[in-house]
């Protein structure tokens, strides 16, 4: 009874908020497992309002087992290497079932008792046909209608003068419930509530909310309206009494398990805080709810092995301190064809201007406030015993749903959802990503209104790291999305694909497009958390293949994660797996500047050559490295610092680093030395000519670009100020001579510029020699 009070207190301490951006839009939860195959698409269950339905999972899971007396625990937890391992014997799993609405054609009257609960009496359907006033009720909304003034009704002790009559099959006294999206989480609330059929229905679409008083009733009627994704009708009646009686009518109920299988609640709630809780049979005939502040029946189908994930990791918090950011679930049992390969829960958030509102429900699962984040991946035999690339990928997708893909952008004085996907979770697939491992693509614009997708999947871009609060708003470079009804469509929701083809118009993006609508990101890259500690979680059935073996399977995947981790976020933050103390780390921070002017360096490129970390600066030239001891007593390490930029000399460093501490190292970069191409322009008989000419540069650190010049009248040219570098920062790729009529157009290629400089002797062919002379 203990932790049940306890776990109670942090739901109903809860403010009602809107804590996700997303509902459960176009989220069917009944998908095809799909095999983890590098290369392949994977099915992530990440949705808005996850953690909601992992809360209410965690606390009906735990009525039940209260109602058939088990055991109030019944896990066996204990440390196995760097993994907790929470052998199961039946408390933690819910099995595939299915527990149909069966009301439909009858009626149920809750009568107050002596004991301050209601009791329930099946009766026979009494529909009143006059249903009055028209809501307009919109897809989950809310509506407060004052009693007349001859009128009160008592609930719980309470008299109330008005009642929140919602679209969602329920009434709600003294508050609304979520407004905006389904919250399953609401019934479980400290809002007093009657449930006459709270599921996800939508009247925007088919159907109507009536409410009619009179002196001595008021009832209310959700009238042919359509469960949310579907196109069913469901048809009740609820009637309240001044003597606080009520009565819940079904005259047609084509929703019999909910077609997103989020539960049916029928039920009330008294709003009262550590409420007793009490699962009932409605359709017994007769129901004494003695002093229960919450009576329900559930309806729902649990189509897959479905793990308490609340109560998991509440086990976990029994034998590990509470200092981890995120915990990752694995399990030794098939899920049974789960419509997922992972899933990301959100269990807390206090970040601004990533489109996601502050809430924080990480009492319920064990924590004090630490943790953020409960990953599920899944029964480990879909996984290699190595790790390979795609459990990396998968884990890395994972994480990133702490900050994105939320956040909408100002397109054309309005707020648009067109960088996510039709979830609203992942980036559009028609969104250029830079590759990330939330999704979208590469795109390569080929000029000609098509765009080519070069890679997925292999990085957190600019946009990505800025959400994670790892680099400022100026080092974001704008991107672009392929707009137009191709991007609209469902097929913004299309898994990303290497060497895809897509064509529309082509709309630009800057980061100030999305503070525009979002606000910057609080806090900002200086003040953001950079080191992360994940917990692993092995939830064991009897039975199952030996315990010991998994452990060394996920050793051997989360030993390979915290460099993946660090790979993708260019060094700029570090992820701890292990168990025990926490793993110092040391910082080298610093700012490039010009050592003829003092000025920022721009498009800076800082590596770390001993650990392959390279970290492009477009702009601000701050660099950051955050390096991972392997152990808890290690010292310093010795690494080489090397800085690029166009057009400065590269700067290498030689330094040592102390864990635990920061080291500051601020650079000066000079600039490169200049040299000139000159040359001469003939034709074959040695007479000067007359040409322009233009020199082709590359460089890695910088766009491409030219440099023009002429030739005088008697055939000389020169370039000046050319960089030049070795080994070479800047290329001359080639030299485009264009002379003057009737001379033939000339490229030289293999350029070579040193500090010393080069020339060239270029003889030129009349258009009427080079035609004899090429003519079969």
């Amino acid at each position: 009874m203990q932790w049940r009070q306890l776990s109670f207190i942090v739901l109903l301490a809860l403010a009602l908020m809107d804590v996700l951006p997303a509902r459960t839009e176009s989220v069917s939860r009944h998908g095809e497992k799909r095999a983890a195959t590098p290369g392949k698409s994977f099915a992530c269950g990440t949705y808005g309002g996850r953690v909601e339905a992992a809360l209410v999972h965690s606390r009906i899971r735990h009525a039940l087992r209260e109602r058939i007396a088990e055991a109030a625990s019944r896990f066996k937890t204990y440390v196995a290497g760097n993994v907790v391992v929470l052998e199961d014997d039946g408390a933690l799993v819910s099995e595939p079932s299915v527990h149909p609405f069966d009301l439909d054609g009858q009626g149920l009257r809750f009568t107050p008792n002596s004991a301050g609960g209601y009791d329930v009496t099946m009766t026979p359907v009494q529909f009143d046909t006059v249903l009055g006033v028209d809501l307009t009720a919109g897809d989950d909304t809310n509506h407060r209608v004052a009693f007349s003034s001859v009128f009160t009704f008592p609930f719980f002790g309470r008299n109330w003068d008005h009642v929140w009559v919602t679209s969602n099959g329920n009434v709600t006294f003294g508050a609304p419930g979520t407004e905006g999206r389904f919250n399953e989480l609401d019934f479980f609330l400290e809002l007093p509530m009657i449930a006459a059929f709270f599921t996800d229905l939508d009247p925007s679409r088919i159907g109507s909310v009536f409410y009619r008083q009179e002196p001595d009733r008021f009832v209310v009627t959700w009238d042919g309206i359509t469960e949310f994704g579907n196109f069913n009708s469901n048809t009740l009646q609820l009637t309240l009494f001044p003597d606080g009686v009520f009565e819940i009518a079904y005259d047609g109920i084509d929703t019999e398990v909910p077609f997103f299988d989020v539960p049916i609640l029928v039920g009330v709630n008294s709003g009262e805080t550590n409420p007793e809780l009490l699962p009932v049979d409605l359709s017994g005939g007769f129901v004494a709810g003695g002093t229960a502040d919450v009576l329900f029946e559930l309806f729902d189908e649990v189509f897959f092995r479905e793990v308490d994930i609340a109560a998991a990791a509440r086990q976990f918090y029994a034998v590990q301190p509470d200092s981890f950011d995120q915990l990752v679930m694995l399990t030794n049992f098939d899920l049974l064809n789960a419509p997922f390969l992972a899933f990301h829960a959100l269990v807390q958030n206090d970040i601004q201007g990533i489109h996601i509102r502050d809430f924080d429900y990480s009492s319920a699962f064990g924590s004090a406030g630490k943790l953020q984040s409960f990953i599920h991946m899944n029964d480990i035999h879909v996984w290699p015993d190595l790790p390979d690339k795609f459990f990396l990928q998968v884990l890395a997708h994972e994480i990133e749903h702490r900050w994105s893909a939320f956040v909408r952008f100002d397109r054309d004085g309005a707020a648009s959802d067109l960088l996510r996907d039709g979830i609203g979770v992942h980036w559009n697939y028609f969104l250029d990503s830079d590759g990330s491992v939330l999704w979208g693509n590469d795109w390569a614009d080929n000029g000609d209104g098509s765009f080519t997708s070069l890679n997925i999947l292999n990085n957190y871009s600019f946009l990505d790291q800025y959400l994670m609060g790892l680099r400022s708003a100026e080092e974001v470079t704008p991107f672009f999305l392929i707009d137009g009804s191709a991007a609209a469509s469902e097929s913004r929701s299309l898994f990303p694909r290497k060497h895809a083809v897509a064509n529309g118009p082509k709309r630009v993006i800057s980061l100030q497009d999305i503070i525009a609508i979002e606000g910057l990101r609080a806090p900002d890259r200086d003040r953001s958390q950079k080191h992360f500690r994940q917990g692993f979680l092995f939830v064991t059935r009897p039975g199952d293949p030996p315990v010991a073996e998994g452990v060394a399977t996920i050793e051997r995947l989360m030993a390979a994660f915290p460099d993946w981790f660090s790979q993708l976020m260019d060094g700029r933050a570090v992820i701890q797996t292990a168990l025990g103390d926490r793993l110092p780390v040391a910082v080298l921070a610093g700012v490039a500047i010009s050592a003829t002017d003092g000025s920022v360096i721009g498009n800076l490129q800082a590596q770390m050559l001993d650990v392959g970390r390279i970290q492009p600066i477009p702009a601000g030239g701050a660099y950051e490295f955050h390096l991972l001891a392997d152990e808890s007593g290690q010292a310093a390490t010795s690494s080489t610092l090397v800085l690029r930029a166009f057009p400065f000399s590269p700067d290498t460093t030689e330094l040592t680093l102390n864990f635990g501490e920061t080291l500051r190292l601020d650079s000066q970069l000079q600039p490169l030395p200049q040299s000139t191409l000159a040359g001469k322009l003939h034709d074959e008989a040695g007479n000067p000519v007359r040409a322009e000419l233009t020199l082709y540069a590359s460089s890695d650190l910088t766009d491409n670009y030219t440099v023009s010049a002429g030739s005088v009248a008697g055939g000389s040219f020169a370039f000046t100020d050319l960089y030049v570098s070795t080994p070479q920062m800047v290329v001359y790729d080639s030299l485009v001579v264009a002379p003057e009529v009737p001379y033939v157009r000339h490229t030289v290629y293999d350029l070579t510029v040193g500090e010393s400089g080069a020339f060239l002797d270029i003889p030129l062919k009349r258009a009427d020699i080079f035609l004899v002379n090429d003519d079969p």
